[in-house]
């Protein structure tokens, strides 16, 4: 357990790994945008079949859920009658 950290260990936490850092750079150049956590990135572009690093599967699952609940807060709030189709 950490009881205190320095902004090096955070700034390090934050850095992708050594066998990403060029797919992570080139991703940030393609989207336009310098991710603070380059970790959440990394992991994002990460296939789920590889085993020792957390893969996408964490984000999708949490995509899926905001999405889901923009998509019943928009129906909500403009009052939209939806018609169940059989």
């Amino acid at each position: 357990m950490k009881l205190f950290t320095t902004s090096a260990s955070i700034d390090r936490e934050l850095q992708p790994s050594l066998e990403m850092k060029d797919s992570v750079t080139a991703m940030e150049k393609i989207v336009g945008h310098n991710f603070k956590n380059k970790r959440l990135l990394e992991e994002a572009l990460t296939h789920s079949s590889i085993t020792y690093f957390p893969s996408y599967k964490r984000l999708a699952v949490l995509g899926d859920a905001a999405l889901g609940l923009a998509m019943s807060l928009g129906v909500c709030q403009r009052g939209i009658d939806m018609e169940w189709k059989k």
